[in-house]
């Protein structure tokens, strides 16, 4: 016979003799799999063939067999399973016949059909299966399967390095994920399994060997492991020890004991977890910027109830903890954490941290539903915690903050934990050098600068709202800025994600404060930084400041002045070679404009001369050019290689140290020169600026803020163009500021 579905043919012979003997040879060749009715639906894909030569004897109530099978590899998807090799033998279970009647050719009569009989489904007989399957990995031990319509099966199965990813991926994973692999090692002592009923099986599963792993994550099965035990719906385990990998190398050590009842109908759960003391040092490669942890970790967990709301009971607690996180000068030390698992509620019994000088304090708690958190709130409370901001910023605040979450998502999207609170800045600081070399051009005509922002929604792990107060001005003092900042009552806002956030508020700068240009120092009258947009920190910059610029004697006193300079002295002679700026710089940082105006007036470029060099353009054409060229030259190499700022690192005594260049009245022209500045008390400072070239010209002061409102301001300079005396000069000038509103 051929069959019509393709395959080799079936070639055998079949006898029946008087008294239903038969006797028969049958043997076939290459058979389609994936075309035996009789397999289950998952291998009516499969690819593949089967081979098999079989015997028959007794009768056909009591039918003996002997079949040997070969299954070549089997291939469904692009799973390969490999060949099997089994053999099955049918012994008949004979019963006799009771109505003691023969046929008149000797043969006994058979009883009229029982339907009673036939529904109680009596076992005509028993296969019996020895072999191995895909490639020995797995060995049949005389798997014993009755011969009746609902058959049972009960016998030894050994499972000897099982590969899993074959049978992982006959059920893909529907995100596309590549199949855990895995082996395992052990067998199966099955007593009773029923295939209509397979949840009802009744055995032992003794394993010798297990590992899985997935997306570098493993577990594997430590010797020791009591047999798991099945039957009447249920499955239970007295003991197991599971080693779970971590992906950087890690790992911890879990036991596990347990019982699931009422499988298939309303599944339930009594089991118990133990995680053992664990060095935090495991989870270092979880945590992102963590580069050290000292402490252990410890717990266990008790689950009971129904599958899909169970309860709990336990707790976890972290002991001596300490971690360096990348970024934070300081280590997170004597953390201590314990959480309280009871029903669904879990508790954060203690939790305690220090960071340098401040503590951080935890309490709060989560509602569980089923494996899930369904509501979880975490109150924060930080007492002088040190911000790490980075060198020379310092920073201290208190704050109290509600870390909260709910699983619920708005349209469609992911649900985020959320913080809120207050953020009370006790002090803040910023001393961080900030240097700017910009010509004219660049400083009054900035060009907005193009941005590409890029935001992934899916890096969002947090959202934010948080309201930052101060309950002291802040401070920035470095060579560009010496300034008190103010917050407004409401403070400012921050909002969004830690992926997109930003600032809505107003910043006020104290009167008072200084802007140093070049040589020259602006006092701050007013100025605002104002934040308007929720989605990134976007400062709107107004700040007005003004100096005073005195220059000791007017240039058209030197020595042979062109016309054109003497025009151009004698428009500012009456003077007296004094100037009052005033600095106007407003806008984005990426888009600032900083205008210049004075009184009397000059144009915005002799003004910027005038600070730079202290020449306006008409004096710089006729003074000696190479020598301004050479004392700029000074101040921009001081600039560029840093050397200012070594001089500072060398000698801390010294605040300020400076390369710069100054008009000469003596010489008729710019010279370079170091200024040495030193801040005595928080109200008293001074400097000094001494020429390089040969007139050796000196000028100093000292400023003594009184008040807010009030300073004094004493200088010497030993540039005397009147008489013979080298006394010098000394003068004192009151500062008295009104402020009207």
């Amino acid at each position: 016979m051929v069959p019509k579905e393709g395959g080799g043919p079936l070639i055998g012979r079949i006898g029946v003799e008087p008294g239903a003997r038969v006797s028969a040879e049958v043997v076939a060749a290459s058979v389609p799999i994936g075309k035996l009715d009789s397999l289950p639906t998952m291998l009516r894909a499969a690819q593949g063939t089967a081979s098999a030569a079989a015997t028959a004897s007794g009768t056909l109530d009591a039918l003996e067999a002997e079949v040997m099978a070969t299954i070549t590899p089997l291939r469904i998807g692009s799973v390969v399973l490999p060949s099997s090799e089994l053999g099955v033998r049918l012994e008949p279970i004979r019963r006799g016949s009771p109505s003691g009647k023969l046929t008149p050719c000797g043969q006994p009569v058979a009883l009229p059909f029982d339907r009673a009989e036939y529904d109680r489904d009596p076992i005509d007989g028993i296969f019996r299966v020895n072999g191995t399957m895909f490639g020995g990995q797995v060995a049949l031990e005389d798997l014993r399967v009755t011969r009746q319509r609902k058959k049972t099966a009960s016998g030894t199965i050994h499972l000897r390095n099982l590969d899993l990813e074959p049978l992982f991926a006959l059920r893909p994973d529907p995100s596309g994920a590549a199949p855990p692999r895995g082996r395992v090692s052990g067998s199966v002592d099955l007593q009773a399994f029923a295939p209509t009923n397979p949840l009802a099986a009744r055995g032992t599963l003794t394993l010798t060997g297990l590992r899985l792993e997935r997306s570098g994550y493993t577990v594997e099965l430590l010797p020791g492991t009591a047999p798991i035990a099945f039957g009447n719906r249920s499955v239970s385990v007295a003991t197991a020890a599971l080693r779970v990998g971590l992906p950087h190398g890690q790992a911890l050590t879990l036991d596990v004991a347990g019982r699931v009842t009422d499988l298939g109908a309303s599944p339930a759960l009594n089991a118990g977890l133990r995680l053992r003391r664990t060095p935090l040092a495991t989870f270092a490669g979880l945590v992102p910027r963590l580069e050290r942890a000292n402490g252990t970790l410890s717990g266990n967990l008790d689950v009971s109830g129904p599958l899909d709301s169970p309860r709990y009971s336990g707790g976890f607690a972290v002991e001596r903890g300490e971690l360096a996180l990348r970024g934070l000068d300081l280590p997170i030390s004597d953390i201590a954490l314990a959480l309280r698992v009871d029903g669904r509620d879990v508790t954060l019994v203690k939790g305690s941290a220090r960071l340098g000088d401040g503590t951080v304090a935890l309490r709060g708690g989560a509602r569980l539903r089923g494996f899930s958190v369904d509501d979880a709130r975490v109150r924060v409370t930080v007492q002088r915690l040190s911000l790490p901001a980075g060198p020379g910023v310092r920073a201290v605040a208190d704050a109290e903050l509600l870390a909260a979450y709910r699983p619920e998502s708005n349209g469609g999207r992911r649900a985020l934990p959320r913080v809120t609170g207050n953020v009370l800045l006790r002090s803040f600081e910023y001393r961080r050098p900030v240097t700017i070399t910009a010509d004219l051009q660049s400083l009054v005509q900035r060009g907005k600068r193009t941005e590409f922002e890029v935001y992934d929604p899916s890096e969002d792990a947090v959202e934010l709202d948080l309201a930052i107060r101060s309950e002291r001005p802040l401070k920035i003092a470095n060579e560009l800025i010496e300034a008190e900042l103010l917050l407004a009552d409401e403070g400012l806002l921050l909002s969004g994600t830690n992926a997109r956030y930003g600032l809505r508020g107003v910043v006020r700068l104290r009167p008072g404060g200084r802007i140093v240009l070049r040589r020259s120092e602006f006092e701050v009258t007013e100025g605002t930084v104002r934040f308007d947009d929720p989605t990134r920190i976007a400062p709107e910059v107004d700040v007005t400041a003004v100096t005073e610029y005195r220059r000791y004697s007017d240039v058209s006193g030197t020595s042979s002045p062109s016309a054109a300079a003497q025009s151009a002295s004698s428009a500012h002679a009456a003077t007296g070679g004094r100037w009052t700026i005033r600095l106007h710089a407003h806008g984005h940082p990426d888009d600032l404009r900083v205008d210049l105006t004075s009184d009397p007036a000059l144009p915005q470029d002799d003004i910027f001369l005038l600070l730079t060099v202290g020449l306006t353009r008409a004096e710089l054409d006729q003074a000696q050019s190479a020598s301004v060229g050479e004392s700029v030259a000074l101040e921009a190499l001081g600039t560029l290689t840093g050397a200012d700022r070594a001089v500072k690192d060398v000698v801390p005594l010294i605040d300020e140290f400076r390369f710069g260049s100054t008009y000469s009245s003596r010489t008729g022209r710019t010279e370079p020169t170091i200024t040495i500045g030193k801040r005595l008390t928080e109200r008293v400072r001074g400097n000094v600026t001494t020429g390089l070239a040969e007139s050796r010209e000196i000028r100093s002061n000292i400023e003594w803020q009184l008040s807010p409102r009030v300073s004094v301001e004493g200088s010497y300079d030993n540039v005397n163009d009147i008489s013979s005396s080298s006394l010098g000069n000394l003068g004192t000038d009151v500062r008295w500021r009104l402020e009207f509103e």
